[in-house]
């Protein structure tokens, strides 16, 4: 069941340490960066802690957030995890750090960094457990004070912390009150797409993203409508992403498609914001989701989604009726899916106003609100217990 432990107000944030295990962007990284960057709004401060060198820690840094970095972090070498733990734990005491808040497998380091250095941790779970894994298993077993889930899917895939305190937080990164980007101006748009009709995507270069599904459905939808193109943005952050970018290439070209896909990489949120504005329609084709962000930020630009039924984007376009569904991994389904939408003026304009509204109100700062109220809960718990009031 749910924590329902009232908030205590009392308790404050104080310093919070966001312990990540890699470098780059995702939607994991940006709920923890979202959160640090407005803890200061309700009296705290947050200390960012990267296991990885990347982008992230620089992305932090600008919003203002201290960074310390582990200098070599991997997961399967047990001597290299005790050595991080230990580090954390250090860290955390010169730090002053209160309370921690570790996504994903950085849990293995910051549970017992957090038990060295008395204080309580918070582990934020992003997506159900698909496939056994040795290392996510002995993750699982180590408990956490407090464990936010970001959906109730991911939560039933985890039995064990679901019994302990818990909450489930969506992550909602929107603005508060984000101003609408410029769709039509061609002196705001310097991206080799000016003037012309695409599709976009925005995942990291994965294979459970799905882009292999869009890329053999593109042929079909090329065919119907001979002025589209699909524009990716996304990174390759290590040589197996490396490489399955490559594998896309050389399928584009195999496809004749190979001037009809651009990979953008990495992209600015301003230069973001406009692609949202001026897809025709945007494509989430991943076979396996936990929450898909992307579709949300969609939504709230007002670009019409489709997307392949993967639990997180199946339940926010079933909820909101903001977007069209096709079967995981068919691309056949997922082709006639896109062209309903691209030969559909009122349907385009029909998803896009009913995601605009599904959107209005799950911003960041409703997020952070709750991701606060979780901190004071966890807090008030682990004093009350370090005073032997609970047991």
């Amino acid at each position: 069941m749910t924590s329902r432990v009232p908030s205590c107000r009392a308790v404050p944030p104080g310093a919070v340490g966001y312990v990540v295990p890699v470098g780059v962007h995702g939607g994991a990284e940006r709920v923890l960066l979202t959160v640090a960057a407005r803890l200061g709004e309700h009296g705290g401060r947050g200390v960012w802690y990267s296991m990885r060198p990347g982008p992230v820690a620089a992305a932090a840094a600008a919003a203002g957030i201290p960074v310390r970095q582990f200098a070599d972090h991997r997961f399967r070498d047990l001597h290299r995890v005790a050595a991080g733990a230990a580090w954390l734990a250090r860290q955390f005491r010169r730090d002053g750090v209160d309370l921690v808040h570790a996504s994903h497998g950085a849990h293995l380091y910051a549970w017992p960094a957090a038990r060295l250095a008395g204080v309580p941790e918070v582990w934020h779970v992003h997506d159900y457990p698909y496939r056994f894994d040795p290392f996510e298993a002995v993750c699982r077993r180590l408990p956490a004070d407090h464990t936010i889930f970001t959906t109730a899917r991911v939560r039933s895939g985890h039995p064990l912390q679901r019994r302990r305190p818990h909450s489930i937080i969506e992550p909602w990164c929107l603005p508060d009150n984000a101003p609408a980007a410029a769709a039509d101006d061609p002196a705001l748009d310097p991206l080799p797409v000016r003037g012309r009709a695409f599709l976009l995507t925005v995942a990291r270069l994965q294979e459970h993203k799905g882009h292999r599904v869009l890329l053999e459905a593109l042929p079909a939808i090329v065919a119907a409508h001979p002025d589209v193109s699909w524009v990716v943005v996304g990174a390759a952050a290590d040589p197996t992403q490396e490489a399955y970018r490559r594998t896309l290439g050389q399928r584009a070209a195999d496809l004749g498609l190979t001037d009809r896909v651009l990979v953008l990489g990495r992209v600015d949120d301003a230069t973001l914001a406009r692609l949202y504005a001026r897809a025709r329609a945007v494509v989430h084709p991943a076979t396996t989701e936990g929450f898909g962000l992307s579709v949300l930020e969609a939504m709230a630009a007002g670009a019409p989604v489709v997307a392949a039924d993967a639990d997180g984007p199946a339940s926010i376009i079933g909820r909101s009726g903001a977007g069209l569904l096709a079967p995981r991994g068919d691309p056949v389904a997922l082709a006639a899916a896109v062209c309903r939408v691209l030969a559909d003026d009122a349907l385009r304009w029909s998803l896009a106003e009913r995601g605009r509204a599904f959107a209005a109100d799950r911003t960041a700062g409703r997020m952070v609100r709750a991701t606060v109220d979780v901190y004071r809960r966890t807090s008030a718990r682990w004093a009350a217990r370090r005073h032997g009031r609970v047991r």
